[in-house]
Parts: structure tokens; C-alpha cells; sequence
């Protein structure tokens, strides 16, 4: 038999044909209805099957017109649609003249045996056309009407659906840009950081040489002098470079912090109160504390200097008149909200949000404010490092920062700690004193010689009796000609050709009960472990004034006498 294939999708074309085709049949296609009169002119067909959905000339029409014409009215026709699948779509083909009518996909077992009792049809049995042209039209306009109804319906969803997919892909690929950016700035800091510690650790030795000497050459003048009043502004100056390098340290992260279990909220009164005096009297502060905000794992001297930062820096955005607010809460942080931070994890925080209604900031601005060194300021009017340490606290806090601002629409800063379920603990703030030794023998190394000068003068003035060397080799030799002319080792930790950690090592060979201390101009955790594993008493921070280094040395020795029979030494 040949069967005419009347189907506009090659696949399913395609499927048809083969399936006929492997029961013997001469099988020949058309793309839609035109294409199957076409086809119908130029070869004889005993069955047409038929689509419905096609272009041009659907099969609806095709079946309406193989009816009409004289030669073809008998053709068995059968209809083999996925779209067109209503009950009333049916009683449409049917009505048509269609011999039957099947649902996609239909079995083969039921395609071979629809086509099979088709063909076995007498003339007489096959259907009669029994609609008129206006008929035709009509049904044919519902169904129409019906269908482009029901694709307007999907279009409409699917629109809504693409609509919402692009509104989520734009947020995330905005998400995704916010974490690159956050990303980038961790690197940069971190890279930042790596450079700043090693300029940090150089300054840190000139630094206590500059302030010592100036505090030795005031002890040694009489009151009144007219040089005491020059040597107060280098220690005044000394000070300040060293604020400056601890700055520069908090911003790295290399800066050792004292955190404790606390209550934000009367530290950040604490911090308000010195930064009011600072601030203008034009700017009005607001404040709106949560009640029962829990405790925090923080440092209370960087929360000041957090405060300090941001309230100075909202004064300049204000021009020296407006409101800054401070706000304290707890909010539960969902993963929503935790996309606006790499650092920001689901949990529970104690927020910390300063705003004010200054001039705001440009995307641009925003995307390099936690950098060292970038200011927006006139020269001499910042040094571009306030927020980039406010940065590097809350990394050192496992905290998280996030800004609002838009340029006219003032700022906000939103400064997330983390919670900690624990009690407050009250530590008492002991007044400063000199503490001085009572003979205590000190051997003391460092490669800079006017550091060696400085700590030798001091300690001296201090009480104790010092042995200073620049080089390691030779304290060695001092150590190892009489083991016991020592009570305690200072040794600076990085030294060319031998440096701290070595120096100690060899140290503890000759005598291995010998107290050995390292100092450096800034600490990492690796430097800690290392110390620990050698047998070093303790990793310490170079002092920068004498008031330090006597307390440095009255803790350091007081702690070193506890852990010895009666206080004694037991090599003599």
C-alpha cells in the first residue's frame, strides 16, 4: 500500500515512515497540507495520516479538502496528532470525514492496527463528509480560537517564568560580582598586609630607639632644663609613629589583640563619649541601644578605635554638621542576607550600625574605600588607613562589614560580631607604674645597634645589670664562658645569619634552663607554634617606651621566678 505521511516535524516524520516501511508499505511525506495535494497530484495513495498543527495548510483544512475533491473523497484519512486532543477536537476531524483519529504517541501495535482496519473499510462503511463550508469555518475558528487561548496562557507563563529566571540570575550574577569584589579586596589586603608587616617590623625598631633615648637624655636632665621641653616633642612625635605603625599593623592583622567576653554596648558608649569631644558641636549623635544584647568575643580598645574611625569619618562626609546615628541589635543572619558578605555566615550576630547623613558615595568610591592609602580627603587631612583597619578589625573579630551609600544619600556601616554565650568577666585595669629590677642579669641580642644601645641604657636605669650584643655568635660565646652569669635572654627574632629562634635553640643547649624571650616588631601565629616548640618562655612585642619595657620585664621575670624551686636559679 502506499500511505502518504503528512507531518511537519522530520523526527516524528521520520519515526512514522520507518514504522511503516517495516511492514511493507511504499511510503512517501509532505511537510503540511499544500505540500500533500502536491504530492497527491503527482503519485497515487491508498491512506493518508495526518498531523493537525502544521504551517501553511493544517490538517483540518487538508481533510476538508481531500473530501471535496472527486478523486481523492474516499481516501482513508486518518489523523495522528499531540496537539489537538479534546474531545471536541476529535468530533472536529471526525465530523471532517476522517476515517479515525489518534493521540501522539500512540503505540505501534495501535498505528499498524488503526491503518489496518481502515484499510479493510468498504466504501460504503468509510464516513461521509457532513459539514459545510461555513461549518467548517466556524468550527474551525473556535478550535482556533481555543488553541491560540491556551498557547497565549503558556506564553504568558513561560514569560513570567523567563522573567523571574532572569531576575534571579541577575541577582545572583550580582551576588557573584559582590563576592569577586570582596574576594579581590581580601587579596589585595592580605598581599598589603604581607608588605606593611615588614615595614612595620623595621620601624618598630627605630621607633623604641628614638622614644627611649629621648626618655633616658629627660631622666637625666634637671627639671626646668630648656632642652626637656625639645625632647617631650620627639617622645610626643615617637608616639605618634608608633600609633601610626600599629595602625598599620591592626590593618594587616599582625597586631596580637586581647579579647575578651563582653557587652558591646558600654564599650560603644565608653567610645562615644571621647568621640563627642572630638566631633563638632553640630553634629548631633543618636543612639538606640537593643535591650539584653548579648555578649561578644572582642577587643575593647578596637572597638574604640572603631568607633573613633567611623565617627571621624562621618564627620568630614557631614561637612562639620548633621546626625550620626549608632545602632546596637541582634539580628539572626538567614542566607539571604548572608550574601552580601563573603565573611557573613547564617547565625546570630550583635550588629553594630553607624550612619550618617552626609554626602554618600559613588560606586566607585565604594569599591575602594577599605583599601590602605585610598582617601578621598585634601592632602595632610588622612592617611587613607581609618577604614582599612576598621576592616582589618572586624576580620581579626571573624566579623563582617557591609556598606550602604548613596552619593547625597549619606552613609551607613553595618559591623557584624559574632555571638558567644558566655559570662563577662571583670578585669581590673592595674594604674601605670615604673617597676624596676633588683639586679636581675640580663642578656640581651638584637642586630640593631641603637636598639642594643637603647634597652642596655634602659634596663640600666631600671635596675637590672645587661650584657648587649649585635651579634649572635658572640652572646653565644659570652653564654657558653659562664653559663650562669645569666637570670633571662632577650633575643630579637629575625637576624641575618642566625636568627631568634635559632639563637635560642643553641642557647638552651649550653644552658636548658635558661628563660628565653623573643621579641618582634610584629607576631604571626606561625612565629608562636615555632617558639613554643623550641622551649621559648614567651613571643613578645618589642617595648617602645621605658614605662613598657619595665612592665614587659617585671611580668616577663615574675612569671620566670614562679616556675623555679624558692624563686632560685639552679645552675651557679
Amino acid at each position: 500500500m502506499n500511505i502518504l505521511i503528512v507531518e511537519d516535524n522530520p523526527t516524528n516524520r521520520k519515526l512514522l515512515h520507518v514504522t511503516l516501511a517495516g511492514e511493507g508499505h511504499e511510503v512517501f511525506e509532505a511537510g503540511d497540507g499544500e505540500e500533500a495535494l502536491a504530492a497527491l497530484a503527482e503519485q497515487r495513495a491508498d491512506a493518508i495520516i495526518s498531523d493537525i498543527l502544521m504551517p501553511n495548510m493544517d490538517g483540518y483544512r487538508l481533510c476538508y479538502e481531500i473530501r471535496r475533491h472527486t478523486d481523492w473523497r474516499n481516501l482513508p484519512f486518518i489523523f495522528y496528532t499531540a496537539t489537538y486532543t479534546s474531545p471536541s477536537d476529535e468530533k472536529l476531524a471526525l465530523d471532517l470525514g476522517a476515517d479515525a483519529y489518534l493521540r501522539k504517541p500512540a503505540s505501534t501495535g495501535a498505528i499498524l492496527e488503526t491503518l489496518h482496519e481502515v484499510l479493510q473499510r468498504t466504501e460504503c462503511a468509510r464516513p461521509k463528509y457532513q459539514l459545510t463550508e461555513t461549518d467548517v469555518l466556524k468550527e474551525y475558528s473556535e478550535r482556533l480560537v481555543v488553541k491560540l487561548e491556551a498557547q497565549n496562557i503558556k506564553l504568558e507563563t513561560r514569560t513570567k517564568e523567563l522573567e523571574q529566571e532572569v531576575a534571579e540570575r541577575k541577582r545572583v550574577e550580582e551576588t557573584n560580582r559582590k563576592l569577586q569584589a570582596q574576594l579581590h579586596l581580601s587579596q589585595k589586603m592580605d598581599a598589603l598586609g604581607t608588605l606593611a608587616g615588614g615595614v612595620a617590623h623595621d620601624f618598630n625598631n627605630l621607633i623604641p630607639a628614638i622614644i627611649g633615648n629621648a626618655e633616658l637624655a629627660m631622666a637625666d636632665l634637671p627639671s626646668g632644663h630648656p632642652v626637656l621641653k625639645k625632647l617631650s616633642e620627639i617622645v610626643k612625635a615617637g608616639a605618634r609613629a608608633r600609633d601610626l605603625v600599629n595602625r598599620i599593623l591592626t590593618f594587616s592583622r599582625q597586631r596580637p589583640q586581647e579579647r575578651r567576653v563582653l557587652k558591646l554596648q558600654p564599650v560603644v558608649e565608653e567610645a562615644l563619649q571621647l568621640l563627642r569631644v572630638a566631633l563638632p558641636a553640630m553634629i548631633e549623635i543618636r543612639t538606640d541601644f537593643q535591650a539584653d544584647v548579648p555578649t561578644v568575643l572582642a577587643d575593647a580598645t578596637q572597638i574604640h578605635q572603631i568607633v573613633m574611625n567611623l565617627g571621624i569619618n562621618a564627620s568630614h562626609a557631614m561637612n562639620k554638621n548633621g546626625c550620626l546615628e549608632v545602632r546596637l541589635e541582634t539580628i539572626a543572619v538567614d542566607a539571604a542576607l548572608a550574601r552580601s558578605s563573603a565573611e557573613l555566615h547564617e547565625g546570630t550576630y550583635v550588629r553594630l550600625t553607624v550612619s550618617d547623613n552626609g554626602c554618600g558615595m559613588d560606586r566607585s568610591t565604594l569599591a575602594r574605600i577599605f583599601e590602605p592609602f585610598f582617601t578621598t580627603k585634601l592632602p595632610g587631612q588622612g592617611t587613607g588607613l581609618g577604614l582599612a583597619v576598621v576592616h582589618g578589625i572586624m576580620m581579626d573579630h571573624d566579623g563582617a562589614i557591609t556598606v550602604d551609600s548613596k552619593p547625597g544619600e549619606g552613609t551607613a556601616f553595618q559591623l557584624y560580631f559574632p555571638v558567644v554565650q558566655s559570662g563577662v568577666p571583670k578585669t581590673p585595669i592595674p594604674a601605670p607604674e615604673i617597676r624596676r629590677g633588683s639586679g636581675q642579669r640580663i642578656l640581651f641580642v638584637d642586630d640593631e645597634a641603637p636598639l642594643v644601645y637603647l634597652v642596655t641604657e634602659s634596663l640600666k636605669f631600671l635596675g637590672y645589670h645587661v650584657s648587649g650584643f649585635t651579634r649572635p655568635e658572640e652572646a653565644l660565646e659570652a653564654l657558653r664562658a659562664a653559663p650562669g652569669n645569666f637570670d633571662f635572654m632577650i633575643t630579637d627574632l629575625s637576624m641575618p645569619v642566625m636568627p631568634g629562634p635559632v639563637l635560642a635553640r643553641q642557647a638552651l643547649q649550653i644552658r636548658p634552663d635558661l628563660p628565653i624571650v623573643i621579641a618582634t616588631g610584629y607576631i604571626r601565629p606561625e612565629d608562636i607554634e615555632r617558639a613554643r616548640h623550641i622551649g621559648v618562655r614567651d613571643l613578645i612585642l618589642k617595648p617602645s617606651t621605658v614605662l613598657e619595657l619595665s612592665e614587659t620585664m617585671h611580668r616577663l621575670l615574675g612569671a620566670s621566678q614562679t616556675e623555679r624551686p624558692n624563686g632560685k636559679d639552679p645552675v651557679t
